[in-house]
């Protein structure tokens, strides 16, 4: 889950109806949706929910749903907030029991996707604003991205000196090599493919950076490596100091910690520059939709400008170029980690399915780094 909450769970949100259809203005459409749009809107008044499963917590989608809510009142949206994977185990649970209700999916488990797409779960939707969005956004017809999530290196402004601030997975190397023991358990990431979501990530940074590299680092950072299951333990214990820093962690679980100033006066961040992975986090209307016009306008919303203004104002980094992002070290969005770091340090997880789980060799050597047996 995401915005400090670390363990699993299940939430339920609503947004209220306040107004009635009749009495609500049409909202003004950009001139490049086709006229019919119209019809679309129009026909949505008589599907006032909407319910969608996904991995996004509820402090995430509030300013996404607040902003929803000014253009089309009449719909109420419901979210249940699931792991990855267990959006798409519920989905299958109740598609089975014939009581599916989900109207849209949404998940960050790329490995996942693959398996829902072949079975024919996605409505093809070619929504409007698709011509405005890059191509990588759009892995398959009818699926779209709703925000990207990188994978960033943290440490602990007063534990390091300024001199060792890591800007790389070499740096961190450097600075195990440079002071043998210091940093014995001091340093943490994620075990290495203990989820499907992670073990996709870390084959496409394989992939990129190459095996041998890979390995040649983690002989290094792996024997000293303090492993977590997930990653809200490390931002705590780097901000608290016990740990000096982490790599391989979601820049979205550090937001929360980077909008608080003291906070951030604490932890600090970094893009690598020798291999950024960024996980799309993928979205379809499904097939047991029985609200289909009210979720093509959700879907047009969710990966248009002010749809993704509103997903950064939820603490998720938008890739729709070209947004009003108030300044912030925190508000990062796709164009200015690009900026940043250049496009060719970007490690973009796909749904290519050579690369969603790890072939033996990677798991053998990887594992023998860290000095893992099981």
């Amino acid at each position: 889950m995401l915005i400090g909450q670390i363990k699993r769970g299940l939430a339920l949100s609503a947004i209220p109806v306040l107004l009635g259809a009749a009495a609500v203005p049409a909202h003004a459409q950009p001139d490049y949706y086709p006229s019919s749009y119209a019809e679309i809107v129009e026909a949505s008044k008589q599907e006032p929910t909407l319910l969608i499963q996904s991995n996004v917590g509820e402090a995430n989608w509030r300013p996404v749903l607040d902003a929803f809510q000014e253009q089309y009142p009449w719909i109420t949206v419901r979210t249940l907030d699931l792991g990855g994977t267990e959006v798409f185990e519920r989905f299958y649970a109740e598609q089975a029991a014939g009581s599916s209700e989900a109207d849209i999916i949404l998940s960050a488990s790329g490995a996942v996707w693959p398996e829902f797409i072949d079975k024919g779960n996605v409505v093809v939707y070619d929504s409007p604003e698709s011509s405005k969005l890059p191509d990588w956004s759009k892995p398959f017809p009818g699926v779209y991205t709703i925000s990207v999530d990188p994978y960033i290196i943290v440490y602990n402004k007063f534990v390091l000196s300024e001199s060792e601030y890591p800007d790389s997975v070499e740096d961190l190397v450097a600075l195990v090599k440079d002071n043998p023991g210091k940093f014995d358990k001091r340093i943490a990431t994620i075990r290495p493919f203990g989820t499907s979501a992670n073990q996709s990530q870390l084959t496409h940074y394989i992939d990129h950076v190459g095996l041998d590299k890979v390995v040649s680092q983690y002989e290094v950072l792996g024997p000293i490596a303090d492993l977590q299951r997930s990653g809200g333990p490390v931002f705590e214990k780097i901000l608290t100091g016990e740990y000096a820093a982490g790599w391989a962690l979601s820049a979205i679980q550090a937001v929360p910690f980077l909008r608080d100033q003291t906070r951030a006066n604490i932890i600090g961040f970094a893009l690598p520059k020798d291999g950024l992975v960024m996980s799309p986090r993928y979205f379809a209307i499904a097939k047991t939709s029985k609200h289909l016009n009210s979720a093509k306008l959700f879907v047009d919303f969710l990966i248009s400008k002010e749809g993704q203004e509103a997903v950064n104002a939820g603490g998720l980094i938008p890739y729709r170029s070209e947004l009003q992002i108030p300044p912030g070290s925190y508000d990062l969005t796709y164009e200015t980690i690009v900026k940043q770091i250049g496009e060719q340090n970007i490690i973009r997880v796909t749904l290519d399915k050579k690369l969603l789980t790890p072939p033996p060799e990677y798991v053998e050597k990887v594992n023998k780094a860290f000095g893992i047996t099981q």
